[in-house]
C-alpha cells in the first residue's frame, strides 16, 4: 500500500483485514463500572429513601 492519506483529516487509513485490536483495558473498565453501579444503586435508594419514622419528606412539606 503507500503512504496514502485521507484528503479530509491526513489519517492514514487502515485496511479492511487488519488484526483486532486488544480490548483487555476496555474490558476492565466496563466491568469496573458496571459493578460500581450495581453497588451505587442501593446506597442511593437508602440515601433518598424515606425514613419510617417521620414519613415521605416531612420537614419540607410541612408549612
Amino acid at each position: 500500500m503507500g503512504s496514502c492519506t485521507d484528503p479530509k483529516c491526513g489519517m492514514t487509513p487502515e485496511p479492511r483485514d487488519a488484526p483486532s485490536e486488544d480490548n483487555t483495558e476496555l474490558n476492565d473498565m466496563t466491568r469496573s463500572l458496571r459493578v460500581g453501579a450495581v453497588l451505587a444503586l442501593p446506597v442511593s435508594v437508602i440515601a433518598m429513601g424515606a425514613d419510617p419514622k417521620y414519613g415521605p419528606a416531612t420537614e419540607f412539606t410541612s408549612g
